[in-house]
């Protein structure tokens, strides 16, 4: 099967120190991207200009957060392929993330088993696109691929939201190299960090599900909810993408908090969490 149009950059490096920043300098674990972003075109749904290559259609900021249980609309790409529920990470709640340290797009070194107290969203995701540059051949037809542009922005819609309801940091995870993944998240202003598994390490050290497009090998798409290191609850498969950030949010809202943690805004105020009814 031909690769990518174009090309992929090489690979970048794989984990690093956990005291060490993938440039040399000191880094530590943990955070999220910081400092003042570029005022650009962002080319995705919710952007300046709606990215309309990946199926889904553009959209605004959400006006107001849709309830827990609300019952949703459809997926926002009709025809895209359902990816099944093949038990790929039925394995995962109640385990623990192994002590690797993995490079991030704000600079950082990230280290997986000591991301901190609070709760951490960590996204899994297969490939993003890229303006000019194309994607596998048959990525449409694959179940669960396409969609990576658009979840990103969703979570970039809600981080707010998500941080206020107890996610005490979130990140995004996949096998492209941090300067790839770095353009990625300038284009789309996103106010968390990425982290690159250019080895794919987590997958050999969790077992987690993979597929290949383009001669290469790629994560599936998956969600981890980890609390003091322990992998407390797993979204997959996801889909629709778009929708997926909404998901992760009604579930944050009905979990109690970690004992001894209170949620805090992105400049470290505490935030008074409303609990719906139950």
């Amino acid at each position: 099967m031909p690769g990518v149009a174009g090309g992929l950059p090489p690979l970048d490096q794989g984990p690093v120190r956990e005291d060490q920043a993938p440039d040399g300098t000191p880094g530590h674990a943990g955070g999220t991207s910081g400092g003042e972003r570029p005022q650009i075109d962002s080319g995705c749904p919710g952007g300046k200009r709606p990215y309309r290559d990946f199926g889904f259609p553009g959209s605004e900021r959400p006006r107001s957060v849709p309830r827990a249980g609300a019952r949703r609309p459809g997926p926002a790409a009709p025809g895209l392929p359902r990816p099944p529920d093949d038990g790929g990470a039925a394995h995962l709640p109640g385990g623990r993330l192994p002590g690797l340290v993995l490079p991030a797009t704000d600079g950082r070194a990230v280290g997986l088993g000591a991301l901190g107290p609070g709760r951490t969203v960590l996204c899994v995701y297969p490939l993003s696109g890229r303006p000019g540059t194309d994607l596998p051949d048959g990525w449409d037809t694959i179940p669960g691929a396409r969609g990576c542009t658009a979840e990103a922005c969703a979570f970039r819609n809600h981080y707010d939201d998500l941080r206020a309801v107890g996610a005490a940091r979130v990140y995004g995870l996949s096998s492209q190299p941090r300067e790839y993944q770095r353009e990625l998240a300038e284009r789309l202003r996103l106010p968390f960090a990425i982290l690159s598994d250019t080895g794919l390490a987590l997958r050999e050290a969790l077992d987690l599900p993979t597929f290949t497009a383009g001669g290469r090998t790629l994560y599936r798409r998956l969600t981890m909810i980890v609390n003091r290191g322990v992998i407390e609850h797993v979204f997959y498969p996801v889909f629709p993408p778009d929708q997926h950030a909404a998901e992760v949010l009604d579930w944050l809202r009905l979990q109690d908090p970690p004992q001894g943690e209170i949620a805090h805004d992105r400049e470290g105020h505490p935030l008074s969490v409303p609990r719906p009814p139950r």
